[in-house]
């Protein structure tokens, strides 16, 4: 008011209504500026001025309700500038968590690359487990149909195998386990599209290769007497009459019941069947006892995720050769008991086996690299106390992968025992029984 009172008087006092009108002028901004602080700068005021623990809080809070947005923002300025506080270190979790909670692809997206930076940053805190076990969430929850990719579907398959291996006593190592059983059967689901596709359509070699990894490395999958029923009939398209009769001994072996074992042409079914009833059912003379598989326990720092062969989803992609295994040799030792008709049992060449008798494997894992194999199973044959074999196998356009096989076990029986037992607390599940021979 002063201001303005010398503006109005200032004819009677000449020389002061500019210095009046500068005046009034900066007042007037200077109110204007006060009456419209930028909101960004507001919060950042309200940030510098509260503690940590109430920045959190007012954080948490506001991500409960819903209010991602804002939320957001104090929980990013916690973890950021409190990293190696335990209140920091909080807020970087539960800020992934928010993402996580939208339960959208770009919410998924955004909490997989946190939940990674947070194990990164964090190797050894007490919630890694949890993390790891978000981080498989993260990707399992983006896993498509069968008949599509299963890139994320593969990921969500390695983060379960790790929590499960370097925290076996995670309080989400239960879950993990169920979850990774039907991740699992979700892959094993695509093999046989796969294969099924290239069996319809006469690429006899390609179907083979697609049966042939199921069968090894899913032997649980839940639609396992179709997969044997065709598997059969590609390998009499090959020409391989004896292996199409092992996997259809296998097929009524195990699954009497099956629609698919009465579309078995008839002369093989009525031999199928006359060779399940015509199967003595002895128990195996006494053996030395397989080794005890313990669970490993948590390594001090962080495995690397264990690497297992990737397929092409694409049905029109190139057919995959299948590895270099060798028919079942009828002049091999082979077992009177039930175990044989159970699973078939292929031939592995190795040159290390060269002037050495052959023995029973059981196949565990398989590398695009040696390093990576030799590394495993060195680990693997360490825990489980047997030897380790890393064997070579070429597959054509995908080039050469190391597959890894442990034991060297005198009968089926043996190693059956042993691949059972090994199935309760080891990760990756063991595959098939081979028999090791030299090259």
């Amino acid at each position: 008011m002063r201001v303005l009172s010398q503006l109005l008087n200032s004819k009677r006092r000449p020389g002061t209504a500019a210095a009046a009108l500068l005046a009034l002028s900066a007042a007037l901004v200077g109110a204007s500026s006060c009456s419209s602080v930028d909101p960004a700068t507001r919060l950042t005021r309200e940030l510098l001025s509260m503690p940590k623990e109430e920045a959190y809080a007012k954080g948490d809070s506001l991500i409960a309700r819903k209010k991602y947005d804002v939320g957001r923002q104090y929980l990013r300025f916690v973890a950021e500038n409190y990293a190696n506080d335990p209140i920091g270190k909080q807020a970087a979790l539960r800020l992934a968590d928010s993402y996580f909670d939208q339960k959208t692809l770009l919410g998924y997206l955004e909490a997989q690359a946190r939940y990674k930076d947070f194990r990164n940053r964090y190797p050894s805190h007490p919630r890694s487990d949890y993390a790891l076990f978000r981080l498989a969430q993260t990707s399992d929850r983006q896993a498509e149909k069968p008949d599509r990719d299963q890139s994320n579907t593969r990921l969500a398959a390695t983060s379960y195998r790790e929590l499960i291996q370097a925290y076996p006593d995670s309080p989400y190592a239960a879950e993990a386990r169920a979850r990774l059983q039907i991740v699992k059967d979700l892959l094993a689901e695509h093999e046989y599209k796969v294969g099924h596709f290239y069996l319809k359509r006469k690429a006899y070699s390609a179907a083979k290769s697609r049966f042939d990894v199921l069968l090894s490395a899913f032997p649980d999958y839940h639609g396992l007497d179709i997969v044997l029923y065709e598997a059969g009939l590609t390998e009499r398209k090959l020409g391989h009459d004896d292996d199409a009769r092992v996997l259809w001994d296998k097929l009524a072996h195990d699954y009497p019941a099956s629609p698919w074992l009465k579309k078995l042409p008839a002369g093989e079914r009525a031999r199928a069947t006359e060779a399940v009833v015509a199967t003595p059912e002895i128990s195996p003379a006494p053996t030395t006892s397989p080794p005890v598989v313990e669970a490993a326990p948590a390594p001090a720092a962080e495995p690397a995720p264990i690497p297992v062969e990737s397929f092409s989803a694409s049905p029109s992609a190139p057919p995959v050769p299948a590895a270099t295994l060798a028919s079942p040799d009828p002049s091999a030792p082979r077992s009177a008991g039930p175990d044989h008709v159970h699973r078939p049992v292929g031939e592995i060449r190795a040159s290390e086996r060269a002037g050495r008798p052959p023995v029973f494997v059981v196949q565990f894992a398989s590398y695009a690299t040696q390093a990576g194999a030799d590394s495993d199973a060195a680990l693997l044959a360490k825990r489980l106390r047997v030897p380790a074999h890393v064997v070579p196998a070429d597959l054509g356009a995908k080039g050469v992968w190391y597959r890894v096989y442990l034991g060297e076990f005198a009968t089926v029986e043996e190693a059956e025992a042993f691949r059972s037992e090994a199935m309760k607390s080891t990760s990756p599940t063991p595959g098939l029984v081979y028999r090791l021979v030299s090259s």
